[in-house]
């Protein structure tokens, strides 16, 4: 019994770190802007 609330709590507490990281990812990411292939525009990449 005591493993089986282990579990449930440990997956809770994952999910509300994943959550969080994709969150913090978000945050970091850029909106992308609007650009024309036809234009010739460069687009800048980050590697």
């Amino acid at each position: 019994m005591r493993a089986l609330l282990l579990l449930l709590l440990a997956g809770a507490a994952q999910a509300e770190t994943l959550f969080e990281y994709g969150r913090q990812c978000a945050e970091q990411i850029a909106e992308i802007p609007a650009f024309s292939c036809m234009a010739g525009e460069e687009i800048p990449i980050t590697v």
